[in-house]
């Protein structure tokens, strides 16, 4: 698991389990809460993406 996944992954469940935004901010060190929600969905997208192919393959 790299970095990366293992970070959103976290911050996936702390936003699913209403941990406030700023504090999920503050987690990847974010400045701002647009780099945030950014990264955020363009995870959520990367994992959608993986699922959808799994399930293609199998």
């Amino acid at each position: 698991m790299t970095s990366y996944v293992s970070s959103y992954s976290f911050a996936t469940h702390a936003m699913l389990n209403n941990f406030p935004l700023p504090a999920i901010q503050a987690m990847p060190g974010h400045s701002k809460l647009n780099t945030t929600h950014i990264n955020f969905m363009s995870f959520l997208n990367n994992a959608h993406d993986a699922y959808q192919e799994t399930i293609k393959n199998n």
